[in-house]
């Protein structure tokens, strides 16, 4: 076997090893944290690895027809390039399903029915099978559409992200870079396969290289899925009576009057208790929606935790639930049903702990 037959073959099984573990480790994180995002770049990961591991056994198959069965296989490479967009638009909309995830979807069943029904064109030298030719120009120029299109989606999504984050920056950045690294890496290795070295196979290490930084910084933080479609615009606890017991504004753009809101709450919750003979209990998450913003109000005891927001998701339902709980515990015992209560500067503390990987 040539030397540059066993680069190759190291270079791949690494790429294998690296995207599986990722992808599990990507998987893990899902059955904690249940965001969707996460189940769209672990497929990503999957993807890529099946995609390794098959191009590698196809290069080492003992038969041609093996092979040639082995190689037509690769459609799993351009379907985790497709899984890499669907995971760029679950970042900008709640769902994925847009007319830039259908562009992608058609460009990826050009290139995988072109490949499937295309004769493909292996030779075997030192034991080792090389592809030729997979794809028609059809089909090549289908795939070469579907990853430019991905890539240029992918990168734009991260630099959105990076332009947004304030507390975020140094984790978008590294997205960022990732993302651009692993285009312009894939299209320099992919250039030098074709006009210096034609045996070598380095765009599935470059791409390795890339999309690891990538899913490496999403583990660091998934919750940064919901930098770009999330804006939370105010926290705050009130008594049940109406009395505004804290308040927050985490957005500088939209403005909202504590007092009318407290207002607006307790009208409402006392039209639902009255008048439509609704009880308010103790583990109770209600959602209230007006246009584009969304309320969550959470019943403890005798206060309720509010969230304003654009997007309800349960990082947010999770994150007031332990907020409005663990202010109870802390300051309930200074909350008279006639006294004054005051706005406990302390609690910025307790915000900021809940709801940090939230926010921007």
């Amino acid at each position: 076997m040539e030397f540059v037959s066993v680069i190759n073959i190291i270079c791949t099984v690494a790429a294998f090893a690296t995207t599986l573990v990722i992808s599990m480790a990507l998987l893990s994180n899902y059955r904690k944290n249940h965001i969707k995002s996460t189940i769209y770049i672990s497929l990503f990961f999957l993807f890529l690895a099946t995609h390794n591991i098959v191009f590698l056994a196809a290069s080492l198959s003992p038969a041609r027809n093996l092979a040639t069965i082995l190689f037509k296989m690769t459609f799993l490479g351009p379907l985790g390039v497709l899984f890499s967009l669907i995971f760029a638009e679950s970042l900008r909309k709640p769902s994925p399903t847009t007319a830039r995830s259908f562009i992608g979807t058609l460009l990826f069943l050009i290139a995988f029915v072109d490949g499937l029904f295309f004769d493909v064109q292996i030779i075997r030298e030192k034991d080792v099978w090389y592809a030729v030719r997979l794809r028609s120009t059809i089909g090549y120029i289908a795939l070469l559409g579907l990853f430019v299109f991905s890539s240029v989606f992918v990168i734009h999504t991260y630099y959105l992200m990076y332009k947004k984050s304030v507390t975020k920056k140094p984790q978008a950045r590294l997205l960022l870079l990732g993302s651009v690294f692993g285009f312009l890496g894939t299209i320099i290795a992919m250039l030098i396969e074709l006009f210096i070295f034609p045996e070598l196979v380095l765009e599935f290490l470059m791409i390795t290289i890339a999309s690891s930084i990538v899913g490496m910084t999403y583990l660091h933080n998934p919750y940064v899925a919901y930098l770009l479609v999330q804006d939370i615009y105010k926290v705050m606890i009130i008594q049940k009576s109406g009395l505004l017991c804290y308040s927050r504004d985490l957005s500088k753009e939209v403005v909202m009057e504590d007092s009318a809101i407290a207002g607006l709450l307790y009208a409402m919750i006392s039209f639902g208790s009255e008048v439509l003979g609704v009880k308010d209990r103790q583990s109770e998450i209600n959602i209230l929606a007006f246009g584009d913003k969304k309320i969550i109000v959470k019943f403890h005891f005798d206060i309720i935790g509010v969230v304003i927001t654009n997007e309800v998701s349960e990082a947010i339902i999770d994150a007031i639930e332990r907020f409005t709980v663990e202010f109870w515990e802390r300051y309930g015992l200074y909350m008279k049903d006639l006294g004054f209560v005051s706005v406990p500067s302390e609690a910025d503390n307790l915000l900021q702990r809940e709801f940090n990987l939230l926010l921007p």
